[in-house]
């Protein structure tokens, strides 16, 4: 009986496009990121499941709408922020600190905390 009930998710898996095949950031490039094409894929996937009769599949369309929604803001976000940052960034600044400088970075000041108190 469960069979049954999932067989219809399973074939719509396997016939799923690549966007929702996971798989690891080493091995994802430019390419792989959500694009235009793939945010409308998306969205009528979540219209589509809007419609179902089923209220967790209802849900879970609610849920890729609301994503694509998110997705959307921080597009807006991210290009206001680039608008608004300096033209030059100091070269300090532009280069993350590596792991071992910021462990390090933080002993320093929890020694230096520690040997202030009494």
């Amino acid at each position: 009986m469960i069979l049954q009930r999932y067989s219809r998710y399973i074939a719509w898996w396997r016939s799923a496009p690549e966007i929702l095949r996971i798989s690891s950031r080493t091995e994802a490039d430019a390419t792989d990121r959500l694009n235009e094409e793939k945010l409308e894929t998306l969205r009528k996937w979540g219209d589509g499941l809007c419609g179902d009769p089923r209220d967790e599949v209802r849900a879970a369309g609610r849920a890729i709408q609301l994503l694509i929604e998110e997705i959307e803001h921080l597009h807006v976000d991210l290009w206001h922020a680039r608008a608004q940052a300096p033209a030059e960034i100091p070269e300090e600044a532009s280069v993350p600190p590596t792991p071992e400088t910021a462990l390090r970075a933080r002993l320093r000041t929890l020694v230096r905390r520690s040997e202030s108190q009494p």
